[in-house]
């Protein structure tokens, strides 16, 4: 039974929803939204341009509960898609899912009366990513190092496992970049905040994407590194917190890439693409801690690269 709440003490949230083509997942989303024990929202659906039945589908419930605004443009990213939820909102909250995620049934309830109980300007739970190799599981925990504890447990990069302050929301989403947008709207957000409520409860499923080329994609992920690099500095200076841990991730998002490729031609191909990257090899020259990310950088900036293309191949023998 839905759980009634009165609209005075409790506000309304915007919830934006981009879709593109996702005419086999948006009814789960959708679903899990009207599915809410908190019924005082407004479901904001931008159609980007898709050119399966999504539109057709999303107007079928836009029809039959009038909480759903129904928008169709031109493809145009998925920045501009969420910008465009945000002229188009109306709530005092806002909350963002995807088209191929879905929200547990408490996660409107549970963030807005945190955000509101603590007098919160942005309330973080827990999530679980779902991949065909299974699930795993990041709830936030309370810590004096709020800050590392993000960035370390990557609980910030995303906007779902979020509620906002619509009014605090002053900036819009950076539609020149397909990769980062999400951590660069993050940070700039937490530049106007003052405290944070988090709460230790997985309240969003994520849908983790494996698919994708990785030659065709790899120019745009490694331009992304330098600059998701640029923002968790930003953010850790925010909270005076170590800014060395902005990096710390980097030499294993660089293997793993490695890792992914299937031929040494192939592999050859993006290590030759790190390195003539200088600001990737001016973040890897940085201290680290770890053995192997030392061993990593050693062979990326100096090499051999058959000793890494070897360690890469020895990984994958031994993963699950």
């Amino acid at each position: 039974m839905m759980v009634k709440f009165d609209e005075k003490q409790y506000p309304k949230i915007s919830i934006i929803m981009p879709a593109y083509n996702a005419a086999t997942s948006c009814e789960i989303a959708i679903n899990s939204v009207l599915n809410q024990e908190y019924e005082n929202f407004e479901l904001i659906i931008i159609d980007d341009g898709s050119t399966d039945d999504t539109y057709k589908i999303c107007e079928k419930y836009s029809t039959v509960d009038s909480r759903i605004k129904l928008i169709h443009q031109n493809n145009g990213g998925v920045s501009k898609a969420r910008n465009t939820g945000l002229l188009h909102s109306s709530g005092e909250y806002t909350a963002f899912i995807d088209s191929d995620d879905s929200m547990e049934s408490q996660f409107l309830k549970l963030m807005v009366t945190t955000i509101i109980e603590q007098k919160a300007d942005v309330a973080i739970c827990g999530y679980t990513a779902v991949s065909k190799y299974g699930e795993s599981v990041w709830k936030p925990t309370e810590t004096i190092e709020f800050a590392p504890m993000l960035v370390r447990e990557n609980g910030l990069n995303m906007l779902w496992n979020k509620l906002f302050k619509t009014a605090l929301i002053t900036h819009r989403f950076n539609e020149s970049s397909s990769m980062g947008e999400d951590l660069e709207f993050v940070v700039t957000y937490f530049e106007n905040v003052q405290s944070v409520a988090l709460i230790n409860e997985s309240l969003y499923n994520y849908a983790k994407d494996t698919a994708g080329s990785l030659t065709k994609n790899i120019d745009l992920v490694l331009a992304s590194i330098s600059k998701d690099v640029e923002n968790r500095e930003r953010f850790l200076r925010l909270f005076n917190a170590n800014t060395a841990l902005a990096y710390e991730g980097v030499p294993g998002y660089l293997f793993y890439l490695l890792k992914k490729t299937k031929t040494y031609h192939e592999f050859i191909m993006v290590y030759d693409n790190i390195r003539k990257r200088q600001n990737l090899l001016s973040i890897i020259q940085k201290p680290f801690k770890n053995k192997k990310d030392r061993l990593i950088v050693k062979c990326i900036g100096k090499g051999p690269a058959f000793l890494l293309y070897l360690m890469t191949k020895i990984k994958n023998k031994t993963s699950v």
